[in-house]
């Protein structure tokens, strides 16, 4: 049986680059992003031992302490503005997640489009293609049910779409 830290080294391993993700599309910024990254496992360690993975996955678990960590660091970030090269450029070996969804120059128009979300809106974007969550997954961090998540997620893409119309996008892959 592995020890608590050999558990948790585990767990870091495994959710850091989620984290990560999170955090810098959330800031765009490389500091904040590690701060905020380290204070989260920093938090999760502290709480390890109430973890208990009978109410919740342990990435469901980590993703919620970061979106709170997120929320009560706001202000600092509300009118961050970042650029998509940086995004791309500062985020540790992934998957090709990123260079499959934005291609060419067409992820510079997309981050514009997000940035004419809401707060809400943005959030359901990162959950779902940044840390890459299940609709299950996001629902118990944003205290919704399924089902409303996939229809607040629905809403949002079809905001998105809109929007990148508006803005002379008149074809994309989905």
């Amino acid at each position: 049986m592995l020890s608590i830290n050999e558990r948790f080294t585990q767990i870091y391993d495994d959710y850091y680059s989620i984290i990560y993700r999170y955090f810098f599309y959330k800031t765009g910024d490389k500091q904040s992003t590690e701060d905020l990254t380290a204070e989260t496992f920093l938090k999760a360690y502290i709480n390890f031992e109430k973890f208990d993975d009978k109410k919740a996955a342990i990435q469901t678990w980590l993703m919620t302490l970061a979106k709170n960590i997120y929320t009560d660091n706001y202000r600092k970030y509300k009118n961050q503005i970042y650029s998509p090269e940086e995004l791309l450029a500062e985020t540790p070996d992934t998957t090709d997640l990123e260079q499959e969804f934005l291609k060419a120059d067409t992820y510079k128009i997309l981050y514009k489009a997000i940035g004419e979300l809401n707060e809400q809106e943005k959030n359901l974007i990162a959950l779902k293609y940044s840390a890459e969550l299940k609709n299950k997954e996001i629902a118990l961090i944003i205290g919704k049910s399924e089902r409303h998540t996939a229809v607040m997620l629905g809403r949002t893409i079809t905001k998105l779409k809109n929007i990148l119309i508006k803005m002379g996008v008149d074809s994309y892959d989905e």
